[in-house]
């Protein structure tokens, strides 16, 4: 579970292959966080962990 910048850290450990949680909590993630990253990239990270699920 995270808060801000913790939350940053749940929503990118949630879209990644092999996170290293099996559940995820994020409230309020500082998704504006070097320039919107995350969310710039999270169709790419999901689509990779769909795949990685597959193949795992």
């Amino acid at each position: 579970m995270g808060e801000s910048l913790a939350g940053l850290f749940a929503v990118d450990a949630a879209l990644r292959p092999d996170g290293g949680f099996d559940r995820y909590v994020a409230v309020s993630p500082s998704l504006w966080w070097s320039g919107q990253a995350l969310a710039k990239a999270a169709a790419t990270l999901l689509a990779a962990a769909r795949s990685y699920a597959r193949c795992g």
